[in-house]
């Protein structure tokens, strides 16, 4: 438990993986901290702001978890 009393030292929606087996990397989205529209906004998967897998336009991290508006 930290200093505050919460029994967490992150925030995050996909932070332990809700006690799922398989785990599919790291995603990094903003939070609207500065821009209320930019929430939900997935910026990087992997500490990677695209993908190995598609060449171009196609593999860039660009797009939302889907959760929010």
């Amino acid at each position: 438990m930290n200093a505050t009393g919460i029994p967490y030292s992150k925030f995050g929606w996909f932070y332990a993986r809700n006690g799922s087996e398989s785990y599919d990397g790291t995603f990094n989205m903003l939070t609207g901290s500065t821009n209320l529209y930019d929430m939900g906004l997935v910026k990087e998967w992997n500490f990677k702001n695209r993908t190995d897998y598609y060449k171009g336009s196609c593999g860039i991290i660009d797009g939302t978890n889907g959760d929010f508006f």
